[in-house]
């Protein structure tokens, strides 16, 4: 019996996403810790769960002490930058 996994139930948390055509939903899904932010990206096409990037970023000095709202405000605005130099 094959079991199947979804990347959003591995990684957890809640996801941000957009709607675009051809029935694709692309999901932004933070993970934050004390001391690090990261980011799955996943499209989803016709129900099927496609991994597009995972970004990671290790906190130093004043970032490591930002309130948890603050980080993931963090990595939305990382994962902004990012998806523009992709």
């Amino acid at each position: 019996m094959k079991k199947s996994f979804s990347l959003k139930s591995i990684f957890g948390g809640p996801s941000s996403h957009t709607k675009t055509e051809h029935s694709t939903t692309n999901h932004n899904i933070p993970s934050v810790s004390e001391e690090a932010v990261n980011v799955v990206l996943v499209q989803e096409v016709e129900k099927e769960e496609r991994f597009v990037n995972f970004i990671s970023w290790v906190l130093h000095d004043a970032s490591a002490c930002y309130q948890m709202i603050e980080k993931v405000d963090l990595t939305l605005v990382l994962t902004a930058q990012r998806i523009i130099v992709l």
